[in-house]
């Protein structure tokens, strides 16, 4: 078994453990999904395991590249490039992605720009969803996935 195998059984897991939790606790939930990730080995399962769960599913864009980094353009075609697999996915299940996050919650450099990014998402059927807290969770999480991949034992308990 190669480590790209062990990986995604990792993340299978994972992703069974917080929707076991989240469908045995009844909690709303809307995963963002990013669909480089979705390509991944196992990326289909684990959409299907939060959608198993009731966890409805958002677009997060194809490549997660903030708007501060590309044209309006772009980002719209990025936006796209993810609505069309996403809306497939959930049609299935006759539903259709309602909600859209921002990359790195970067929404615009002016206010021209976010006025024009969110005419584009409001005419494509999204709303943005709010934040009410950022904390970054995601550095922890990538931490100890390097301090488990280095087999570090001190940086893992720490």
């Amino acid at each position: 078994m190669n480590a790209g195998t062990e990986d995604t059984k990792a993340r299978l897991a994972l992703v069974r453990k917080l929707t076991d939790s989240i469908r045995a606790h009844r909690v709303p939930a809307t995963a963002f999904v990013v669909g480089r990730n979705t390509q991944s080995p196992g990326g289909e399962e684990i959409l299907r395991l939060w959608l198993d769960a009731g966890v409805a599913l958002g677009n997060h864009t194809a490549t997660h590249t903030s708007l501060h980094r590309m044209s309006l353009e772009a980002y719209e075609d990025d936006i796209l490039a993810q609505d069309a697999p996403l809306r497939a996915l959930l049609g299935k299940g006759g539903a259709v992605p309602a909600y859209f996050r921002h990359p790195m919650l970067q929404n615009g450099r002016t206010p021209a720009l976010k006025r024009e990014s969110s005419a584009f998402l409001a005419e494509n059927g999204y709303a943005v969803a709010p934040v009410t807290l950022d904390n970054s969770e995601w550095i922890f999480a990538r931490a100890y996935s390097l301090a488990l991949a280095n087999d570090d034992r001190a940086s893992q308990r720490r």
